[in-house]
């Protein structure tokens, strides 16, 4: 089995000396090779800089002279990846297999798409024959990590991480992946060391660490790093809707719900069809009181993926706000059949039944979202002034005084919960291959 040209170099993240030397040895006494060589070295030098319109065209260039060469096809596809055109990518890269099915870069970009369209399977058996026919490939493992990631083998992520990161020390992605595995497991300083470690191998190019930095220093208050870093990766990708999407939940957390709808707006502009913008922006507009737009944004987030536990749980919010008890209920109850882990819906569809006078029912709701969740403070206080009532109720019904400590018995008029709850943006995946 030949050797892959498209393993990477410690000193280049892509692109090999043994590449250059392949592409040369290939070219070598052809016709017309010395243009084709400058095109195709071009369109490498651009994708470097992240100049992909231009890398594009300089591919194309090279393909009028040398139209059967995998490799061209290849980076061409990939450019096109990097500007979010994903079906002429893949138009590309399924030419490069045909013309080459030997060569296993093409493998790994055609899982990359695949896994973009959410075809973890087929991801997962692409990049498991680049990995067969590029063994030192250290991509490959990066985005093979990824799938079991999402697959939820996190053992299996993190081997497939420091084997890449093995093969190639410099490889920015699989520290920037490495990182958020460690965030996952609760090791925040060991994540925010990878993502500096990737940042510093690539600070020019890698959108993905700059957004699990950003959202990282969210959680630890730093929301001016934190808005830095989604500032910077947009600078990167100004056209990915998703960066958007992160720099909303930046916004949202330091209280600019303006620039959060604005950047969401943006998102839905690139692609109608984030059904994640939808919902985050009509969660958005329950805290501005926006209560028709955000059910139609709530109704289009449905729409989109009638499983998102998320949408319905925010429609519940916003019905439960206008008084629409019925409705808010049985979205809440939806929200549950999906997610029954979804603790924001426990506490709405409490809430409702408390405010019926279904006291049982509501405690049976906030302890299990107290469950969920036993160190939020918020909701222990709930569940509390709850059994407080419920016990000063029995009390009076029995006819038998009930000494209550005075600090458990709930005020005369209790303040209105917080419509606002920690982590209420749904925020996708921002791990894998770029």
């Amino acid at each position: 089995m030949r050797r892959d040209p498209s393993q990477p170099h410690s000193n280049h993240p892509f692109f090999l000396f043994l590449f250059s030397l392949f592409i040369s040895l290939t070219l070598a006494g052809n016709a017309g090779s010395q243009d084709f060589k400058t095109y195709f070295s071009q369109g490498r030098t651009f994708i470097d800089q992240g100049r992909y319109p231009e890398a594009i065209a300089a591919f194309t260039q090279a393909l009028d002279l040398n139209p059967k060469f995998a490799p061209a096809f290849t980076f061409r596809g990939l450019a096109k990846r990097r500007i979010n055109d994903d079906d002429g990518a893949m138009a590309d890269v399924l030419r490069a297999i045909e013309l080459d099915p030997q060569f296993g870069f093409a493998y790994f970009n055609r899982g990359v798409l695949k896994e973009r369209r959410r075809d973890f399977d087929g991801a997962l058996a692409d990049q498991e024959k680049a990995i067969e026919l590029a063994p030192q490939m250290s991509f490959a493992y990066s985005s093979r990590g990824f799938i079991k990631y999402i697959k939820g083998d996190l053992k299996g992520a993190l081997a497939d991480q420091l084997k890449a990161i093995e093969l190639d020390p410099k490889n920015s992605y699989a520290f920037c992946n490495r990182g958020i595995l460690k965030g996952k497991q609760g090791d925040l300083s060991g994540a925010l060391a990878d993502y500096n470690q990737a940042l510093t191998l690539n600070p020019s190019t890698n959108f993905r660490a700059y957004v699990s930095r950003g959202l990282l220093r969210t959680k630890q208050k730093d929301f001016e790093g934190a808005l830095a870093d989604l500032n910077k990766a947009l600078e990167i990708e100004p056209k990915s809707s998703p960066g958007y999407l992160y720099r909303a939940a930046v916004k949202k957390d330091q209280g600019d719900l303006n620039g959060a709808v604005a950047d969401l707006n943006q998102a839905i502009v690139l692609d109608p069809g984030n059904r994640v913008a939808y919902t985050n922006r009509s969660y958005l507009k329950l805290l501005q009181k926006d209560f028709p737009g955000g059910l139609q944004d709530a109704n289009r987030a449905i729409a989109l993926d009638p499983g998102s536990s998320m949408a319905y749980k925010n429609r519940a919010l916003l019905h439960k706000e206008k008084g629409n008890l019925e409705a808010a209920v049985a979205d809440f109850n939806q929200a549950l059949d999906l997610d029954p882990q979804n603790r924001v819906a426990y506490l709405g569809r409490g809430e409702v039944k408390e405010g019926r006078g279904d006291l049982a029912g509501a405690l049976a709701d906030y302890q299990k979202a107290l469950d969920l969740d036993p160190t939020n403070l918020e909701t222990a206080k709930q569940v509390g002034e709850l059994k407080s009532k419920m016990a000063l109720a029995a009390s009076a019904k029995s006819g038998t005084p009930k000494t209550i400590p005075k600090k458990s018995v709930p005020a005369a008029k209790p303040k209105p919960r917080r419509i606002d709850q920690p982590d209420q943006l749904e925020i996708l995946p921002v791990f894998g291959p770029r």
